[in-house]
């Protein structure tokens, strides 16, 4: 794939020859799959916003480029090369960069059988000798005379149109993370993405591929710069110390604009992993005479060199059992299945050695006997001291006390006596095993798993799958489950979230200290959302060991001790290995209550998403409406109600007054999953279909609305007086000096904060405050109730940070009009 070099040497070359031009003409040689290339937008209307269109510049970031224009059209192209695009110009210069990487790769081609990467063939490079070049997909003719060929060989191009003059705000682009060629962060702020980022626990080859964390680096970069950094591909964000986090954040910086001004692969200094990653002996003899190893890292083939690059003997422990864990994954999608003729098969074995499937993966004793197998005493039944694997909790607690773990041991009768077998074995799956590997069990303390989750397609009754069982499951109780990500910029989207929860799953990971600065944020959210029912899952325990398990329970127990959520318990899981599910399906339908519903009031729905389903291109007659999600609070939604959206559209009218346009419509579909309802009732997400303009639901055009019946709904407000309460302190904001988060200031008069309502995440000014009492004018007017509550957040550090919550006391309406 093109990477950011590539791509910025592709801007600069378009850049010399489109600046303040017009393009005349689009064509597209090739139209086999043409459609499918092209995400939110036609061939045809991509093609339409580049004619007689004159060109200011082009942009770029990260591995996207687009062409800035000249005219107040709101419409911006945009480019991602995919595995193979790129720019030619006919009687333009060699573009030299590019190719000469290509020609690199092609020699290493030749003298390679079997390659691990994929490389370029040989008609890409013979595409100069003809014009057009083979694989041209679009074509541009210029008033210049220039002629410019996109081509791709492989057809994993994607083009995008965008209705905006500043695309960076819009997607692909708005998730994308910095450009370190463009906007490289400082080292403080670096620090700051990092202790920030979704997942503290990620390898670096993962972190520096991830594009919404750093934009543009690819493959070889990020081989590139651990190489030069020193630090295995697969070393864990989290084991670097502050001098590491340096020397990364200085060769980030390096590579990365040594490639770029380097203008060459020749002229990438001679040092470089670059020049013998391609080549027959994979040796960096000309400088370093070691061996250049590959393996399989954040899903990309990674080049590096163990005898620099090294893991410590901990770290390479962890490596192994990450790598165990994932291959027991990736066979515990198979169908469990233990039958006689594999016993036999394993009988009949020279060394008597057995087979036996574990919680859907079968693992042969005989090539991990010293992962699986671990000698004792056969008089005793005892385990030789620091040799105990831990396994799963299997007991959870009401109260907050230390989670409870417990050892399995199976002993196989047709195997060798001197061995015993530990197993990650709980619950429903502990209870398979034993029926179908008919094994003594010396220590067990386990329930069977009652109470199992399918999605809403499953009939309301089905028969248990355990052998030998012959019970029958049957529904018990509807759940939907609103995903709140913990990576700080998505906080917004938390607090949205919460408008709509009667509950709340607060997730730790056991392999990171305890409180993560978004858990305490995610905590402090359900108090402002008064949620009562609260559920601790304590996540990962495969990873760590019993000691460090029992450890962070303590922690959680401290960091919860004087927060609402004190009596809250905390089930010990994995989630990759499905262990400890069903107690938490335990918990749910015994412990949180089926919330009290209101019927017989007027129905308000907040609408969480929107969406527009209809295909680019199609047919007027086969245009539906546009499509509303979210989750009722009160009253009935039927089939064929007329039904109204507010605010609905927004405008100001001739004397500069702020109006709105309430949205009227009727209900033609509900739905909750797959299952076509014909009435809907509170609690749980409905899709609502509707006969709206599909435009105005589109890319969640409607979030932060509310629906109900015709004249029903609240009135709208674009200043409001609420009653506040602030936190104490920033949680998810790092002070490098102390992990204590740093305190709240006063609200300042004019100071302009994040406020969210329902669903709804707007601007507001700071208008006047006196004691506990704000007035806030708000971006956008929102349609609430009084005495309904809001969050508060704060701009610290360059992202939003909860910093209180409130109550709406009073407000100035807006002006409702009926007819345009």
């Amino acid at each position: 794939m093109p990477e950011l070099p590539e791509v910025e040497y592709a801007r600069r070359l378009l850049a010399r020859f489109l600046n303040h031009t017009h393009i005349t003409k689009v064509t597209y040689p090739d139209a086999d799959g043409l459609s499918r290339r092209f995400m939110n937008c036609t061939p045809t209307t991509f093609a339409n916003s580049l004619v007689n269109r004159k060109i200011l510049d082009i942009k770029r970031h990260g591995k996207y480029l687009w062409f800035e224009m000249m005219d107040q059209q709101p419409l911006t192209p945009i480019f991602h090369f995919g595995m193979s695009g790129g720019f030619r110009i006919k009687s333009a210069p060699d573009v030299t960069y590019s190719k000469e990487i290509k020609l690199v790769k092609m020699k290493a081609k030749n003298e390679i059988d079997g390659q691990c990467e994929s490389f370029v063939y040989d008609d890409e490079l013979d595409a100069d000798l003809t014009w057009p070049p083979r694989f041209t997909r679009m074509r541009f003719l210029t008033s210049k005379g220039h002629d410019i060929c996109y081509t791709d060989l492989r057809k994993f191009g994607r083009f995008h149109l965008v209705e905006s003059k500043s695309p960076r705000s819009c997607l692909p682009l708005s998730k994308l993370g910095f450009d370190p060629y463009l906007e490289m962060p400082t080292y403080e702020d670096f620090i700051n993405l990092i202790h920030s980022y979704r997942s503290a626990s990620i390898e670096l080859k993962g972190l520096l591929l991830d594009q919404t964390f750093c934009a543009g680096i690819g493959n070889w970069i990020a081989d590139e710069i651990l190489y030069q950094s020193q630090f295995h591909p697969r070393k864990r964000l989290n084991t670097l110390n502050d001098e590491q986090l340096k020397i990364l954040h200085k060769n980030i910086d390096y590579v990365i604009r040594t490639a770029v001004d380097a203008g060459g692969s020749h002229k990438f200094p001679p040092e470089w992993l670059f020049h013998y990653r391609w080549t027959n002996k994979r040796t960096t003899e000309d400088y370093y005479k070691l061996t250049i190893k590959f393996d399989t890292v954040g899903g990309r083939t990674s080049a590096y060199v163990p005898q620099r690059q090294i893991l410590s003997n901990d770290e390479q422990q962890q490596v192994d059992v990450r790598l165990a864990a994932r291959e027991v994954k990736r066979n515990s999608k198979k169908k469990m299945k233990i039958n006689d003729e594999n016993d036999n098969e394993s009988n009949d074995d020279e060394n008597n050695e057995t087979s036996i499937i574990v919680a859907d993966a079968k693992v042969p004793t005989k090539k991990r006997s010293k992962r699986k197998m671990i000698k004792i005493d056969t008089e005793t039944n005892e385990l030789p001291s620091k040799k105990k694997l831990l396994l799963a909790p299997t007991v959870i607690s009401n109260r907050p006390q230390r989670a409870s773990y417990a050892y399995f041991r199976l002993i196989q009768d047709n195997c060798c006596s001197s061995f015993i077998c530990l197993f990650l074995i709980v619950n429903s799956i502990a209870h398979q095993l034993l029926i179908n590997l008919n094994s003594p069990v010396l220590s067990l303390n386990i329930k069977p798993g009652r109470y199992r989750s399918t999605d809403s397609k499953t009939g309301d009754q089905f028969p248990c799958n355990r052998p030998g069982c012959g019970g029958q499951f049957r529904l018990i109780r509807h759940i939907s489950f609103v995903d709140c990500p913990g990576h700080d910029t998505f906080m917004a989207a938390m607090l949205n979230g919460a408008a709509v929860m009667d509950a709340a799953l607060l997730i730790i990971a056991a392999n990171e200290f305890c409180p993560q600065p978004q858990t305490s944020e995610h905590l402090a959210a359900t108090n402002m959302m008064n949620l009562k029912s609260i559920a601790i899952l304590q996540n990962k325990i495969d990873l760590v060991g019993q000691i460090k398990a029992e450890q962070q329970c303590e922690e959680i127990l401290k960091f919860i001790q004087d927060t609402h959520a004190k009596n809250a318990p905390i089930i010990p899981i994995s989630a990759q290995f499905n262990c400890n599910i069903d107690a938490v399906c335990d918990y749910i339908v015994r412990k949180i209550p089926i919330p009290i519903r209101d019927f017989t009031s007027k129905p308000k729905m907040t609408i969480i998403r929107s969406f527009d389903i209809n295909k680019p291109g199609a047919n007027v007659d086969d245009l539906k409406g546009g499509i509303v999600g979210g989750s009722i609070s009160k009253g009935v939604l039927k089939m064929n109600q007329e039904i109204e959206i507010r605010p609905g559209l927004i405008f100001k009218d001739n004397t500069g007054e702020l109006n709105c346009w309430p949205i009227k419509s009727k209900i033609i579909s509900l739905y909750a999953e797959e299952n076509q309802l014909s009435f809907a009732v509170p609690g749980g997400l409905i899709g609502v279909g509707t006969k709206i303009d599909p435009t105005l639901c589109r890319a969640d055009g409607l979030v932060g609305r509310i629906l109900g019946e015709v004249d029903t709904l609240p009135k709208i407000y674009i200043e409001i007086t609420v009653k506040y309460l602030l936190l104490r302190r920033a949680f998810g904001v790092h002070n490098n000096s102390s992990r204590e988060p740093p305190r709240i200031s006063k609200l300042c008069q004019t100071e302009v904060l994040l406020i969210n309502i329902g669903s709804l995440s707007t601007g507001g000014r700071v208008l006047s405050i006196k004691n506990d009492l704000a007035k806030i004018q708000l971006t956008k007017p929102v349609c609430a109730e009084i005495n309904e509550k809001l969050a508060l957040s704060r701009r610290i550090n360059g992202h939003y940070r909860l910093i209180g919550w409130g109550e709406i006391l009073t407000g100035k309406e807006v002006q409702l009009k009926m007819n345009m």
